[in-house]
């Protein structure tokens, strides 16, 4: 029988898996309804994941830097104050970044742990009128806290699979949109949205050193 691993030292991991997007959206200053509106998307994603762990006893610590790219766009479509016409508002995702901190506990050849950190999405949000006279202003990209859960399992000395769930929780982000023509033009409709994101993940972790 092949020895228990040791979780000490470097690794390097290949994450596939889903994505899950919960978003409300509001219209802040202007614009009826106010919402929220909710807001609902699903994709794949691909990551490369890189970590050091230190193993004490039956606990291990460590810290992971993982970094992909989600294919997920959520969709919805709102009234407008013009009944003729409506807005629609959507949320792009699409390179992510993640840097958390591990905590687990090691039994033999499986390691259980959860994680906590910081999150980035290079996407945006936004939200458009088909009425002319109105220029869309979309928000930056996201940002937020991550914390999840997952197991891992030895399948050899060097080679571990994985599966995890983590969620971004992401702030909320604004944008606009500028009135050109319509009285008072110049005024900002102000809107903003929060976001969650689901992401299920499985993974082939190569132990390094």
């Amino acid at each position: 029988a092949q020895d228990a691993p040791r979780w000490t030292g470097t690794y390097a991991g290949l994450l596939l898996g889903h994505g899950a997007l919960s978003a409300q959206h509001y219209q802040t200053n202007g614009g009826r309804p106010y919402g929220p509106f909710e807001v609902d998307g699903a994709g794949v994603l691909g990551g490369l994941a890189l970590g050091y762990n230190v193993q004490t006893g039956s606990l291990v610590f460590g810290v992971e830097a993982e970094g992909g790219y989600i294919d997920l766009i959520g969709k919805g479509r709102i009234p407008s104050s013009a009944p003729e016409h409506h807005q629609k508002i959507d949320i792009d995702a699409g390179y992510y970044g993640l840097l958390s901190g591990r905590l687990g506990f090691a039994v033999e050849r499986t390691l259980v742990y959860g994680k906590v950190g910081y999150a980035y999405l290079d996407g945006d949000a936004g939200q458009k009128t088909t009425k002319p006279g109105f220029v869309t202003h979309r928000s930056g990209s996201l940002h937020g806290i991550a914390y999840g859960a997952g197991f891992e399992h030895a399948v050899s000395n060097s080679i571990n699979l994985r599966f995890e769930w983590v969620r971004f929780d992401l702030d909320a982000v604004s944008g606009n949109q500028e009135s050109i023509t319509d009285d008072p033009v110049g005024f900002l409709y102000a809107n903003k949205t929060d976001a969650e994101i689901d992401t299920f993940k499985f993974g082939v972790v190569l132990k390094l050193n």
